[in-house]
């Protein structure tokens, strides 16, 4: 309610949008923190399960909803709301690459919706993901929105990740 709220309320007080996107946050995050305690006993990576897929449903609402309006909040609330990493731990390694693909993939799917609000900061982001080792699947959208606001820094992006492909072994990785 608290999203939806925000979302409806933006364009009329983005300052009470605001505390609101902040509320929701907070609720998310403390979901969050109540199932890490459940789920100690049995680990089962964020995003997966019946107890946690909701907390995760919520998260990834809460942050592309605020991305509809503002970039950097986006990201805070992404960052607010992340999963501590004993959530994503487990003895099965398999295990712990499915906790991690949930949450690069709301990272990755917030960077395409970042890029047509705001390019120059989706196409840093996209950066310090490359910068990782990862290739974000929202990648060709970065570039062709900042392509049209940018180009040099498109080139310089594309630059980037071409060189990069060229010197990692994708097979392996």
């Amino acid at each position: 309610i608290q999203v939806n709220a925000a979302d409806i309320l933006w364009d009329q007080n983005q300052a009470r949008a605001r505390q609101l996107f902040s509320m929701a946050a907070e609720s998310v995050a403390e979901l969050v923190r109540t199932q890490t305690t459940d789920l100690a006993r049995r680990p089962v990576p964020y995003g997966s399960g019946p107890q946690n897929l909701r907390s995760f449903q919520l998260r990834q609402e809460l942050v592309l909803t605020a991305a509809r309006h503002d970039a950097q909040l986006a990201y805070q609330l992404l960052a607010a709301t992340k999963p501590p990493t004993t959530l994503q731990t487990s003895d099965d390694p398999r295990r712990n690459r499915l906790a991690l693909t949930s949450d690069e993939s709301l990272e990755q799917t917030l960077l395409g919706r970042v890029a047509a609000l705001d390019p120059k900061l989706a196409a840093q982001n996209a950066e310090l993901m490359l910068d990782k080792g990862q290739f974000p699947f929202t990648l060709p959208q970065v570039i062709s929105q900042l392509q049209r606001h940018d180009p040099d820094a498109a080139a310089k992006l594309l630059d980037k990740v071409v060189k990069r492909l060229q010197t990692t072994n994708l097979l392996s990785s």
